[in-house]
């Protein structure tokens, strides 16, 4: 099927839904763990929580907070901001109160949605920690759940207006949408772990395009007896991407409340799921769970990303039951699946993050970080950007838009990476991350990959910090249960492999590494190692 609608219809969310409804009505759209909603349901739905929410005073421009789980009503309110022209601020809902305070004090949140009798998640009690100042510009709070009217909310939040979501469909339908495609219309909030997090605001037309582009994909969502699951949280890229290509493509996406193993499993093999996407480890669980091979013979194939772990690990284990993993790139400013390694790929490649751009209209370069030149193929530099699925820049941040954007208009990703002459890119890491050691390049995931081949470590992270002898390695190391740590050893097994400048001049054992949650699950919080191996190194 095709996964556009009339060409002559501005990309505006109200333009995206109203077609689909037209061609698709009653077909389930998202399918919950409480409630199933179709297109129709969806175009319905939104367009009547829109008039609620004006009623309560949200307008165009107006920011509104979504504190919710994975649960269909989250993009129905999603739609609904959309169509009246304010921007959804998606909050994770494993964030606590010094996160949640500065988000809303910093982007003028007018009303936050929320379900306080969520179990997971301690809603109330963060609101109460947050300072009340950080509160003021908060005028409407909407409850989820249909347990308004005995909610007790903290002091700081007295005055506030309250009202039931459930409530907010009921008095009538929002009129015909007045908002235009470069509109804002969702921020995606940035990893914090260094500085106050970044708001990357997108529009109408970066999402819907992207969403659109993504379905047209070969094996994607817009390719008939489609059917998506999305397991990773709306909140960000990774997850609400999947969830926008799968209406995009007009596939029913199953939208668990949260995620458990074994009623994931089940959902992929009883509704034939064959297209999702996830990190590495939500695999792996999934994998547990199902003895036969191929364990999931309905998927097609799965974009994965491998933050913490080996990505080759991950292939050589996921292939021999079926599933074919293949590496995929993107981040908050330009969403979320960019592009995606292909799927007939050699084992080599699809575990290498990257891959094709699903937009034919994306660009992408790669640039001498000290020269400024630009490079040619399969040369390492930064990875710069420019696509239909970009954000406008960073609400509230001149400076750091400006700071973005190249002056042709290009992302400067802050990634270390090549281009391939397919067209395509290859992801190294971060260029934060990224150690210049005796004048070369290089990427610590290789150190890393290569001292956790040793017997006696289970994990590793690489940094690099300064010492008397110049920039070097350190090796922070998770060792294996019972073993001990001995550098010796380290020190000659990565010297018989690896260039003298990338032997780690020193091996720290850590019972766990420190990270933090975000959408995609806990990260690993490198500025850490990183003071970490300098105090070493002093």
């Amino acid at each position: 099927m095709s996964t556009r609608g009339p060409e002559a219809e501005p990309p505006t969310f109200p333009n995206f839904i109203a077609d689909l409804a037209r061609r698709l009505g009653e077909k389930p759209a998202l399918a919950g763990d409480r409630l199933t909603l179709s297109f129709a349901d969806l175009d319905r739905r939104s367009a009547s929580v829109a008039a609620g929410l004006e009623r309560i005073g949200v307008r165009h421009g107006d920011r509104v907070a979504i504190w919710l789980p994975n649960i269909p009503e989250w993009m129905e309110a999603f739609l609904a901001c959309a169509r009246l022209g304010a921007i959804v601020v998606a909050l994770n809902t494993r964030f606590r109160s010094r996160e949640v305070g500065d988000i809303l004090q910093r982007s003028g949140t007018k009303a936050l949605v929320f379900w306080p009798g969520y179990k997971s998640a301690p809603f109330i009690d963060v609101l109460a920690d947050i300072d009340a100042a950080a509160l003021e510009r908060l005028e409407a709070l909407v409850l989820y759940g249909g347990e308004a009217e005995t909610v007790r909310l903290p002091a700081s939040l007295d005055g506030r207006l309250t009202v039931a979501y459930e409530a907010l469909g009921r008095h009538g339908t929002h009129g015909p949408a007045t908002v235009s495609p470069e509109d804002g219309c969702l921020i995606y909030t940035t990893s914090g772990t260094t500085s106050l997090p970044k708001f990357a605001l997108h529009s109408h037309r970066s999402l819907v395009e992207h969403s659109r582009d993504l379905a047209a994909a070969p094996g994607s969502y817009g390719t008939p007896g489609s059917v998506g699951l999305t397991l990773m949280p709306l909140c960000g890229a990774f997850g609400m991407t999947q969830a926008l290509g799968a209406l995009a493509g007009g596939a029913t996406t199953h939208l668990p409340l949260a995620f458990d193993p074994a009623q994931s499993a089940r959902i992929i093999r009883a509704h034939n799921v064959t297209n999702m996407a996830g990190v590495d480890e939500v695999f792996y669980r999934l994998l547990e769970q199902v003895p036969e091979n191929p364990a999931f013979p309905s998927l097609r194939y799965v974009p994965f990303g491998s933050f913490n772990g080996s990505a080759e690990e991950f292939i050589r284990k996921a292939d021999p039951r079926g599933l074919r993993g293949v590496g995929a790139y993107g981040m908050s400013e330009f969403q979320g699946l960019f592009s995606l390694q292909p799927a007939d790929a050699s084992p080599e490649r699809r575990a290498t993050g990257g891959g094709i751009p699903v937009s034919p209209r994306a660009r992408i370069r790669v640039r001498d970080p000290e020269t400024g030149a630009l490079l040619p193929h399969d040369t390492p530099g930064e990875l710069e950007v420019k696509a239909p699925s970009m954000m406008l820049g960073y609400f509230g941040d001149e400076k750091a838009t400006r700071a973005a954007f190249t002056e042709d208009g290009f992302i400067r990703t802050g990634d270390l990476g090549t281009t391939t002459a397919d067209g395509g890119l290859t992801f190294i890491s971060r260029m934060n991350d990224t150690l210049r050691l005796s004048g070369f390049l290089v990427s610590p995931a290789e150190i890393a990959q290569h001292v956790e081949e040793h017997p006696s470590v289970a994990e590793c992270q690489v940094v690099g910090a300064h010492s008397p002898d110049g920039f070097r390695p350190v090796a922070f190391v998770v060792l294996r249960e019972g073993a001990a740590l001995d550098e010796a050893a380290l020190t000659e097994h990565c010297a018989r492999s690896l260039a003298k400048f990338k032997v780690p001049v020193r091996f720290v054992p850590l019972a766990e590494f420190p990270a933090t949650d975000g959408p995609n699950g806990r990260k690993v919080q490198r500025n850490v190692l990183r003071a970490m191996a300098q105090d070493l190194l002093r």
